[in-house]
């Protein structure tokens, strides 16, 4: 009796650890999400085709809660500064849309937490969104900005987590 009891323990401790574990390769659990960082840059297009082709959008904050959640992982992590051209794509933009600034993968409306005096299409042809980290008073939140530039990327999953 007593090893059946640990022997079924063992097992939903086994499925247990196995779960928590199903992000893809390379992919890392921060919060409910599977995400990817890359250190390489690339332009929007490029950025999103690459996580297209895992199975996974560019990174989109669905609240403030899981901003904040992400900001501390890449700091922690020296994977984000406090410089424009080193913000990381996310997966919104208004292409097509006039300046209405919507998810990529789908057209859907979006948490927009704009850090201040954006979005301002500086220049014109802003039309693709990337999350900073400014510290300080200004904290992190989106610019818009070309999406010619080249900037370092966020893929995101949600891995044992769908929604």
């Amino acid at each position: 009796m007593v090893r059946s009891v640990f022997f079924a323990c063992c097992l939903l401790a086994l499925g247990w650890g196995l779960e928590a574990q199903k992000c893809p390769a390379k992919f890392n659990l921060v919060g409910e999400k599977c995400l990817f960082i890359s250190k390489k840059k690339a332009n929007w297009f490029t950025a999103d085709r690459f996580c297209r082709s895992r199975d996974a959008e560019l990174f989109v904050a669905e609240d403030h809660v899981e901003k904040v959640l992400v900001t501390d992982y890449l700091k922690k992590n020296d994977l984000i500064a406090e410089r424009y051209w080193d913000s990381m794509w996310a997966g919104i933009n208004c292409l097509g849309n006039r300046r209405n600034f919507v998810r990529a993968k789908d057209g859907s409306s979006v948490f927009l937490d704009w850090m201040r005096a954006e979005p301002n299409n500086r220049g014109g042809y802003e039309d693709c969104v990337s999350f900073v980290n400014y510290g300080g008073a200004w904290g992190s939140g989106y610019l818009d900005v070309k999406c010619s530039f080249h900037l370092k990327y966020i893929c995101q999953t949600y891995g044992a987590f769908p929604r």
